[in-house]
């Protein structure tokens, strides 16, 4: 079984490469690609994924592919190497959501909570300096930050603020539109 999820994920990571050439959305496709590569065990092709996704960026794309490229690395023990990336990307003011996610999603695996606490606290701060809208939850700009966010106040022992009650809100407010949802296509079916 492992030989043919890991042929898929070859297959996967070649057809997203072959999509880079020929589409218009080659930064995300390399980096995606490179998820495969990581998932098939071809690190070495995954980092010349990661890296040409970071020369092919023009900052458009959904993936930040430094921040992946220092996720990457991170994962891998260059730990020196990721971390002097993500200082640069700290200073750089991303305005994707995927910077801020990808930083301290490396840094929570790496079992520096306090670090990776402190990318989602500054990725909150630029995305939205005004504060956040309750919204529908799931999908919307922010959201998975705040989830991540969360989830690392909580795994500290550390109590709801109010980021963490807007978010619960914004929870509870798409569970509730969910389930109406699907009430009313049960009364319509």
């Amino acid at each position: 079984m492992v030989t043919v999820t890991r042929r898929l994920d070859v297959v996967y990571a070649e057809a997203l490469e072959d999509d880079a050439e020929l589409g218009g959305q080659r930064c995300d496709d390399l980096v995606e690609a490179a998820s495969y590569w990581r998932r098939a065990g071809e690190h070495e092709r995954a980092e010349r994924a990661l890296l040409a996704a970071v020369a092919a960026d023009d900052g458009r794309g959904f993936f930040d592919p430094k921040a992946t490229y220092a996720e990457f690395l991170m994962a891998n023990g260059r730990q020196a190497e990721a971390d002097r990336l993500f200082a640069e990307l700290l200073r750089s003011r991303s305005t994707r959501e995927q910077t801020y996610l990808a930083a301290a999603t490396a840094y929570s695996r790496a079992r520096r909570t306090r670090e990776a606490l402190r990318w989602t606290n500054v990725g909150v701060q630029r995305l939205a300096p005004d504060g956040f809208e309750p919204d529908f939850g799931g999908g919307d700009r922010g959201y998975e930050l705040l989830a991540l966010r969360r989830e690392l106040r909580r795994g500290l022992g550390a109590p709801a603020d109010a980021l963490d009650e807007l978010f619960d809100a914004a929870t509870r407010r798409g569970d509730e539109l969910r389930d109406r949802i699907r009430r009313l296509r049960q009364r319509t079916s």
